[in-house]
């Protein structure tokens, strides 16, 4: 039976959200939208755990791509494989191709489950978040900004910005460059946090039933540890290198976790298994952030 409410599977990554996405689209006929800031990129495969990739993709021909769907368990999946590494995405435009992917979907008689890891991404959408104005940018500070990230690192400037927006730095991973700069910059022209800029609405706008996968801290970490070393086994180095080769390591991309560990062991920064073991730690952070983010929603849950 099909209604017009949203099923949403949230939590951390390693959490076991996939395996059980696939068995309530099996139950109540629905189609999956995928909420993985880093599942849209094509060819960055076994790093983001995708269960299955678009074999369609055409790299010279795809800026309509995601539109379409492709089965995973003969569910359709939306919002896999939709552009290439190299490409801006921002959470806008992942909230403007899910409103439309949802309509589409009900329009079919299907029901819509929602399924990933970004907060960001579930918040503009069921939240209905606008755009800030843009009178907030500076070349110059943004220039300094992107020195620091350099000199620095991600997560030197991260805890600044933890300091001055904590609302918008459990959005933010510190090794997403586009976007810690942007918050940070947009508090130095503005004077005030970016997360408090951009409105939304006071309600979801969509009738929502959440389904957070919660594991034992222990657990989880031990998940997230055997399914790196799984990566590495199916080839995860071999796909970075490859990456790395074809784009500039520099994107926002390629700065995804293991991609950014692993490059920085190919550029001979690090040996092999110290880039594997800040890869984990790094991971687990990641995942506690994933953890803060959703217990902002516990009452959905």
């Amino acid at each position: 039976m099909t209604s017009n409410k949203i099923h949403c599977i949230v939590g951390p990554t390693a959490s076991g959200k996939t395996a059980f996405s696939l068995d309530l689209a099996k139950k109540i006929d629905a189609e999956i939208i995928s909420v993985d800031s880093r599942q849209i990129y094509f060819g960055m495969d076994i790093g983001t755990a995708k269960e299955k990739s678009r074999s369609n993709f055409d790299p010279t021909n795809y800026k309509e791509v995601w539109r379409e769907g492709f089965l995973i368990e003969g569910i359709p999946h939306y919002l896999i494989d939709i552009c290439l590494p190299s490409d801006a995405y921002t959470a806008f435009n992942f909230k403007e191709q899910a409103k439309y992917l949802i309509n589409q979907i009900w329009e079919r008689g299907k029901n819509v489950i929602l399924v990933g890891g970004t907060g960001l991404y579930f918040e503009v959408l069921l939240y209905d978040f606008q755009p800030s104005d843009g009178q907030s940018r500076d070349p110059q500070i943004k220039a300094e900004l992107e020195a620091r990230y350099e000199q620095e690192g991600g997560e030197q400037l991260w805890g600044q910005l933890v300091k001055i927006d904590p609302v918008g730095a459990a959005k933010i991973h510190p090794n997403n460059p586009r976007y810690l700069i942007r918050a940070l910059e947009y508090f130095k022209v503005t004077g005030k946090p970016q997360s408090a800029a951009a409105k939304r609405c006071p309600e979801m706008i969509y009738d929502v039933e959440m389904t957070s996968m919660d594991l034992p801290r222990t657990e989880l970490y031990e998940r997230i540890n055997k399914r790196i070393d799984l990566q590495m086994e199916m080839g995860l180095l071999k796909e970075v290198e490859t990456l790395r080769a074809m784009y500039d390591p520099t994107l926002p991309s390629m700065s995804s976790l293991g991609y950014k560990e692993l490059g920085q062991y190919l550029d001979g920064e690090l040996e092999l298994q110290e880039a594997l073991t800040l890869f984990k730690r790094n991971t687990r952070r990641y995942a506690k952030r994933q953890l803060t983010w959703f217990r902002r929603y516990s009452e959905l849950f």
